[in-house]
Formats: structure tokens, sequence, C-alpha cells
């Protein structure tokens, strides 16, 4: 879309740790549906899906520079 300035993307616009962080909370929060045991995980899925997808996300993005950051606005 945007191929220069502060809105540029760099690259191919798919941020792979976006993807990770929601896959694995959407695991963390269904694995309550077939195992009896973490049922609540489950019944409390909304808040375990997003709790978990933003610690990955933090985890893998804190060493990472915004390309934003080189910009002044």
């Amino acid at each position: 879309m945007f191929t220069d300035g502060v809105y540029a993307s760099g690259g191919s616009g798919f941020n792979s740790s976006t993807m990770i962080a929601f896959v694995a909370g959407v695991i963390g929060a269904g694995i309550g549906k077939f195992v009896p045991a973490l049922s609540v995980l489950f019944a409390l899925s909304w808040f375990v899906g997003f709790g978990i997808s933003v610690l990955i996300y933090y985890v893998m993005m804190r060493g990472k520079v915004s390309t934003a950051e080189s910009y002044d606005l």
C-alpha cells in the first residue's frame, strides 16, 4: 500500500509474530473444549486467549525495532 514514508511496511506486510501469538491463543483457549480437566480455560476462553496472545506477542516483539521510530514525525 505505502512504499515510502512512515507507513511503509518495508516487507511483505505479514507479521509472523502476530500469527504465532494468535494461533497460540486459540489453542490455549480451545484446549478446554477437548480436555475435561481444563474446561475452565474454555469457560473463560476470551480472557485466556487474549492473555496468552498478548504475552507471546510481547515476548516475540520486544527485541524488534519499529520502522516508524526511524522517521521524524
